[in-house]
């Protein structure tokens, strides 16, 4: 549990300027926050398939000049455990 990694998924938007198109970045973390390796995303993933969704909407270019990022709690593409169960 201590060097368990996590995939999460980054949404990069501009709040002032809606039609501006979302940028996406992917991460593999460490259980304790060390960033592991950032990859930038082409398009929006289609599967939900991370651990955790976080958003910044202050229209930044890259993840590195973000002071400031929210978690999205239940967002579509984050897995759920025990979503398959009816």
């Amino acid at each position: 549990m201590k060097n368990e990694k996590r995939k999460i998924l980054v949404i990069l938007s501009n709040r002032f300027s809606p039609s501006q198109p979302a940028r996406y970045v992917e991460l593999d973390c460490k259980s304790d926050g060390t960033i592991l390796e950032e990859r930038p995303l082409k398009k929006q993933p289609r599967e939900a398939c991370y651990d955790e969704v976080w958003r910044n909407d202050e229209g930044k270019d890259l993840l590195q000049y973000c002071t400031r990022i929210k978690r999205i709690y239940r967002h579509p593409l984050e897995k759920r455990a025990g979503a398959s169960i009816p």
